[in-house]
């Protein structure tokens, strides 16, 4: 019989299984249906005798899952047992030394690669099987798909897993947390130095090996923690735990709901999806959702966008800076806003920005995120300039965010050197960064371009941490630019116009750099982020590349869905990628709609028309624009007012698929019980012209100056704090941080 697990295993698809503890083979049919790749009997902690394995063996062939079993102890007759009535693999806890791995080798293996002896039992149909009639088939069979699994749960074991690991005969490891927390001194502490850098020296020998590793565990974010850092299957929980949760989740549910009626009158499969996301994703009690407590904050009468689930008309409950509750009942709170007929958003995320290239970081970064609260911005995402992304610079950074920001900050690290890559490891592991960023087109006199050995370089550090990371990349190719750049000032000289600027970025450029950065990706298995998409052919390579490569992500921003070339006549509208034409932008909005675009950014650099420099030569202006305020009112204008696309579409690349490509979900990117009290409450008939003074940017221009824009923002709530009413600031300023994987607990 075919090991499923094996085969998985080697495809490199990742598994799951769990721990049997029910006892019938009813059970192991249910796991089976339930779509588990494997379960493993215990016979160290629990009462099962061979008869009874045998029968539950027999059960998990009927639907197609791998039994393993996991040995009382290491010895001849409990392997034999086990492997002569089926058992896929074995589990074998408490290993110590070498010794007792290589003797279980023996028990398991036929010759010549061990000493187990033979018997055709039912794994061979007592010998009726076609492969029985060859032994030497058989017995190759047999060495092949049966796995052995020592369990790393000691410390002599840790201390010796690589030369345990390397033995042939062992297929991988799997790790008991709990015992080993406890042999490292700190029982069920799974977050301490020591067990964090012990479960990365067993991943590192397995990977060095070859070898598949897995581990045990009860929690669903700490399960994907594991698989996206190196783990190639999980045992979740165990079937008795799972039976238990699921009855007090329902209870929990039917009692909470006829109680207190929540969410009455609400479309019913509305409801059901908000039921469902709530209790897979929120990181509260399902008692919060009508938390009668007095909240900080009532939202009435609003039409609350959450993503992915749909819109509900209710009231939204606000305290001690998180959302607590949402209930159609009006509750108790010390500050009440009626908001009837406004949406209600998550507060939107800018995965892309920058500041402190036209002036000081610190001036910028407090102007700007403010005229970003005012927009209905609640976290951006930072390019620290080249010549500043460096360790000794993280700690002021942290602080100056801390005294001056208005929105969270999620740093992004900009890698632009070989200095700079020596630097990741300590980036990540010591201040928790997991995002960088590199330019294969660079800005001449900022920025230098990035070749690909560069890149792999960075691609090949980042893996070498064994930290989940994600790469942003500027994708265009340099030399097609520059060659297209020195064609087009032959062509136009002085006389060039913005569109004519188009010519020296031609769309092939950028669609040839997501095609090779995207082969890199693939080949190293490191995440990308394709930073602002500009053109129809790179929205179509995106298209056929995420069709195939599970490591590629992207973006557009919104001037490239909301401006043209054609409506600029002046360097205002100098940018790099460039303003394109109408078709680009209408294949844009395809890749957003259908979500082969996963985020929608901004690339906000504010600059003043003097830094900007001359705004009549499209070869002297500098590239850049304020965008952070308009952001949002234009995503909605053009794509609710102008194209009638629904909101809740909208929303999504604007909060939660940002926030989850980020790691900030669901404490960010929705406003379901327990998130943050990060939200925009936005006016979609309130209809405006655009004047600076209502931007509060220190930017003197704009995209969108004198023009009419719909769909304002009206109010901008941050972590529970009323940054911004009615369009001005409040003067009040939250409290606000730079956002890394170390600060996401608190």
């Amino acid at each position: 019989m075919v090991n499923l697990v094996k085969e998985k295993l080697e495809n490199g698809q990742k598994v799951i299984g769990t721990m049997f503890q029910l006892g019938c083979p009813t059970a192991v049919e249910c796991l089976g249906i339930s779509g588990l790749d494997f379960f493993i009997i215990d016979t160290e902690h629990a009462p099962v005798d061979v008869e009874s394995i045998r029968l539950f063996i027999l059960a998990s062939e009927i639907r197609k899952i791998t039994p393993f079993v996991r040995l009382k102890r290491i010895s001849r007759d409990t392997v034999l047992n086990a492997l002569d009535i089926g058992a896929g693999g074995l589990v074998a806890p408490g290993v110590e030394t070498v010794q007792q791995v290589q003797e279980l080798v023996g028990y398991a293996k036929y010759p010549p690669e061990g000493s187990r002896g033979l018997s055709l039992t039912r794994t061979s149909a007592y010998g009726y099987d076609g492969s029985a009639t060859d032994i030497n088939r058989y017995l190759e069979r047999s060495n092949r798909e049966v796995l052995v699994i020592p369990q790393c749960e000691t410390r002599a074991c840790l201390d010796d897993i690589e030369q345990i690991v390397s033995i042939k005969g062992v297929d991988g490891i799997f790790v008991g947390p709990y015992d080993l927390s406890l042999a490292l001194g700190k029982p069920g502490d799974f977050d301490t130095p020591e067990f964090t850098a012990a479960i990365r020296k067993i991943v590192r020998a397995c990977r060095k090996a070859n070898k598949f590793v897995m581990i045990f565990t009860t929690n669903l974010e700490r399960s994907r923690q594991y698989l996206d850092s190196g783990f190639d299957g999980i045992v979740f929980n165990s079937d008795a735990d799972m039976f238990i949760d699921a009855y007090k989740k329902t209870l929990t549910e039917l009692r909470t709901k006829t109680q207190a009626g929540v969410i009455q009158g609400v479309r019913n499969d509305i409801y059901g999806r908000y039921l469902s996301a709530r209790n897979g994703n929120a990181p509260v009690n399902v008692a919060n959702v009508l938390d009668t407590h007095r909240a900080d904050i009532a939202l009435i009468g609003s039409t609350l966008v959450l993503p992915d689930i749909g819109s509900l008309k209710t009231n939204l409950y606000i305290k001690d800076g998180r959302v607590s509750g949402i209930s159609q009942e009006i509750l108790p709170a010390t500050e009440t806003f009626d908001v009837s007929g406004k949406y209600v958003l998550p507060g939107i995320i800018d995965p892309h920005t920058h500041f402190g290239i036209g002036t000081d970081f610190d001036l910028d970064l407090q102007s700007e995120t403010l005229s970003a609260a005012v927009g209905g911005l609640t976290t951006v995402g930072c390019f620290i300039g080249s010549k500043d992304a460096r360790v000794n610079s993280y700690a002021s950074l942290v602080e100056i965010i801390r005294q001056r920001s208005y929105t969270d900050v999620v740093p992004h690290f900009v890698i632009g050197t070989s200095e700079q890559i020596k630097e990741i490891p300590v980036l990540i592991k010591e201040f928790g960064i997991r995002t960088f960023k590199v330019y294969l087109h660079g800005i001449d006199g900022l920025i230098p371009a990035m070749d690909d050995a560069f890149v792999i370089d960075v691609m090949e550090e980042l893996a070498r941490t064994g930290i989940p990371c994600l790469l942003f990349v500027h994708c265009e190719n340099d030399a097609l630019v520059r060659r297209a750049t020195r064609m087009a000032n032959l062509k136009y000289g002085d006389q060039a116009t913005i569109s004519d600027w188009e010519d020296t970025h031609p769309p092939m450029a950028e669609a040839e750099a997501i095609m090779r950065v995207a082969f890199f990706a693939n080949q190293y298995k490191q995440p990308i982020y394709v930073v602002h998409v500009s053109s129809a052919e790179g929205a179509e390579m995106i298209k056929k590349i995420k069709a195939e490569n599970p490591y590629v992500y992207a973006e557009t921003t919104s001037p490239y869905l909301t401006v043209t070339a054609d409506q600029f006549n002046s360097t205002i509208g100098l940018m790099e990628p460039p303003l394109r034409q109408q078709a680009d932008q209408d294949r844009l909005w395809q890749a957003i709609v259908q979500r082969e675009i996963d985020a929608i950014g901004t690339d906000n650099v504010t600059l003043t028309l003097a830094e900007k420099g001359d705004t009549s030569n499209v070869w002297k202006a500098f590239p850049g624009y304020p965008a952070l305020a308009t952001h949002l009112m234009s995503i909605l204008n053009e794509g609710v007012v102008n194209r009638g696309i629904p909101i809740e579409e909208l929303v999504v690349p604007m909060t939660k698929r940002p926030a989850e490509l980020l790691g900030l979900y669901p404490r960010k990117g929705t406003l379901l019980p327990g998130s943050d009290a990060d939200l925009v409450v936005v006016d979609m008939n309130l209809c405006k012209t655009v004047n600076l003074q209502d931007l509060y940017s220190r930017a003197d221009f704009s995209l969108f100056q004198g023009r009419e824009l719909c769909c304002w923002p009206v109010m901008t709530i941050k972590n529970g704090i009323m940054v911004a009413q009615n369009g001005k600031p409040t003067g009040k300023r939250p409290s606000c941080k730079a956002i890394v994987s170390n600060s996401l607990s608190g």
